[in-house]
């Protein structure tokens, strides 16, 4: 059996069942008593270990090992497991929590009982990856023919993960039965990446006939993909040669495709040599384009040199793109190396967005230290929205002392933008409780704000918790609150917040009305037209009038001047009422003067729109 497990970093490399089984398999039995007390007493004379008597008992010994992976515990764990039958296995397989202990009890099952395992599997709908690969992996190496049988026991969904991992096994071993069976139809899958895992194998050991084999794929994009796993299997071993053999290439497409595959492998096995091979390449655009395809890729062991590298060989918006593509990679594993390269950045759009990125990444997971950053950087706008950013995620897992730090601020430090994140923080984290923290800010001002700030945020979840909130404050719902829980509760439920609606006065009333009406009519613009229809004549009713003009416009621009000759305010009217006639005009120019003539319309407004002078 295979050596296929990861051990912790602090054990062995060598430490894993395949190892244990090895020197302990056909000891098993011995080495183990059963949980009687006449055994127990046996074993403490001999010195033999105690098995522990019950399944939980063994589940619990081999799942600890996700807590505690030291050797000795992990031992005890591979003992146990040696010891288990084959149901033992596969129901502790399916218990386990510790994805460790799980991988060990499979490979474990698969030894002693793979028709079992494929009885599982051909009877177990999940897709269950890991043991089809455990076991097709396995059964290659004992029984590459009996595998292959196998697989046609599997359902369909299954069928294709088994076939993946024989044709690794065969790549190896007998790589023209591997390129037969892929070219059977019976593989399923990503054919064009079933052969390019087959060629980067077959190529290390006798391209020629690797060669050959793609040049026989009729499909053009699979024999790509093939030339590309060719590529970079070549790359493994003599990455120069694979760099001459691509540059012998016809066209410029072919030759970038498969340097780009030469490179994905090479700057992986050495950063510096294969920067400085770019030189053989004669175009500077195909160096950059080669360098940009590799994005995800670049290793980040040493950025500083692979900054410069970027620098030298690309430029422009490549340069920019794979810059802040490194910054956000190294922001999840180091953000304060990262921070360090975006100190190093020339002020300009890169700079401002990898800051952005930067903070927001660093922030979810240590938002003071992300704060500490950015109140280093120099005075500008990406230093009040680094601040803002950080303060938010603060705000979102540790509401009271991102308050506390904001109140630490000085006046001049607070800006609109640092309340508007930490409130949305706060929100997001609880408005109930945010509400609360906020009624003890002393300074009166400061709370105000606060206060009509979380309503806003609280709306965008609870428009009616947030508005209850507000009335209780017993405050006067300014023009952009009312705005936001109407815009927030027409997105819920839109013929409640037109009730509501209705109990204001004035502009707030207007102002609800059109973001009520603007939602409404995208969510069901047949009921939203009822209500407008049944609105009395108010700035708000044109304002809900104006936002159906404006939907329908395009596809029904009769039906839109209908609504537009309703409007009450004159300048208003005059507007959509002549771009809704010119709309129909340009569809059917008769029926859109004939319906012009009958409206209601003032006769001068008709008139400048025939742009004659005749009488109505």
């Amino acid at each position: 059996m295979r050596g296929s497990l990861t051990p912790p970093t602090h054990m062995s490399s060598d430490f894993s069942l395949t190892t244990y089984s090895d020197s302990t398999s056909a000891r098993a039995g011995e080495d183990f008593v059963e949980g009687t007390d006449a055994a127990v007493e046996e074993a403490a004379i001999d010195g033999r270990v105690r098995l522990p008597r019950s399944f939980d008992e063994r589940l619990a010994v081999v799942d600890s090992i996700g807590a505690d992976p030291s050797m000795d515990n992990v031992t005890m764990a591979l003992q146990v497991i040696m010891a288990m039958r084959a149901g033992d296995l596969r129901a502790a397989m399916e218990q386990a929590d510790s994805s460790y202990a799980r991988r060990l009890l499979m490979e474990r099952w698969v030894e002693i009982d793979p028709d079992g395992v494929l009885a599982y599997l051909s009877a177990d709908e999940k897709k269950n990856y890991s043991l089809t690969r455990e076991l097709f992996t396995q059964w290659a190496e004992t029984d590459i023919d009996g595998a292959l049988k196998a697989v046609q026991r599997l359902p369909e969904s299954k069928q294709s993960s088994a076939y993946y991992r024989l044709i690794n096994y065969l790549g190896k071993e007998d790589p023209v039965r591997a390129m037969k069976l892929i070219k059977s139809g019976k593989v399923g899958g990503n054919i064009a990446w079933r052969y390019n895992a087959l060629m980067k194998n077959w190529v290390r050991d006798d391209p020629t006939a690797a060669r050959a084999a793609i040049e026989s794929i009729s499909d053009r994009g699979e024999r790509e993909t093939a030339w590309r796993g060719y590529f970079s299997g070549l790359a493994e071993d003599d990455p120069n040669l694979a760099l001459n053999e691509a540059q012998q290439l016809g066209t410029y497409h072919d030759r970038k495709r498969m340097l780009e595959s030469v490179y994905s492998t090479w700057l992986r096995k050495d950063m510096d040599m294969a920067f400085a091979s770019l030189e053989q390449i004669p175009s500077a655009t195909m160096r950059s384009q080669i360098i940009g395809a590799q994005s995800w890729r670049l290793p980040l062991d040493d950025p500083e040199s692979l900054m410069g590298y970027i620098d030298e060989y690309t430029d422009g918006r490549r340069q920019d793109d794979l810059v802040r593509n490194i910054v956000n990679r190294l922001a999840k594993s180091d953000p304060v190396r990262a921070a360090a390269l975006v100190d190093q950045l020339p002020f300009g759009s890169n700079y401002r967005n990898s800051v952005n990125n930067l903070v927001r990444t660093w922030a979810e997971n240590d938002p003071l230290a992300a704060m500490a950053w950015v109140d280093t950087l120099p005075p500008g706008s990406e230093k009040t929205n680094g601040q803002a950013r950080a303060l938010e995620y603060y705000a979102e897992n540790h509401p009271e002392e991102a308050l506390r730090f904001y109140l630490s601020l000085g006046s001049e430090e607070r800006t609109n933008r640092h309340m508007s994140e930490l409130s949305d923080g706060l929100a997001k984290y609880n408005p109930d409780f945010a509400a609360q923290l906020i009624a003890g800010v002393n300074q009166e001002d400061i709370r105000q704000k606060m206060e009509e700030e979380l309503t806003k945020d609280w709306s965008r979840t609870d428009p009616e918790g947030a508005l209850a909130y507000w009335t209780a404050l017993g405050g006067e719902l300014s023009k952009s609150t009312t705005s936001d829980i109407a815009y927030n509760w027409a997105r819920k439920n839109p013929a409640q917040a037109a009730d509501w609606a209705q109990t204001l006065e004035g502009d707030a009333q207007s102002d609800a009305i059109g973001r009520i009406s603007e939602q409404w009519l995208r969510h069901d613009s047949l009921e939203a037209s009822e209500w407008i229809a049944t609105l009395e004549v108010s700035p708000g009713r044109d304002a809900a009038i104006s936002n159906i003009v404006n939907q329908t416009l395009r596809n029904d621009p009769a039906s839109a001047f209908d609504w537009a000759t309703g409007v009450s305010d004159d300048s208003i009217r005059q507007n959509l009422t002549k771009n809704s006639y010119n709309k129909w005009k340009a569809k059917d120019p008769a029926a859109a003067e004939a319906a012009l003539r009958k409206s209601d319309l003032p006769v001068e407004e008709i008139n400048k729109l025939i742009g004659e002078g005749d009488k109505k």
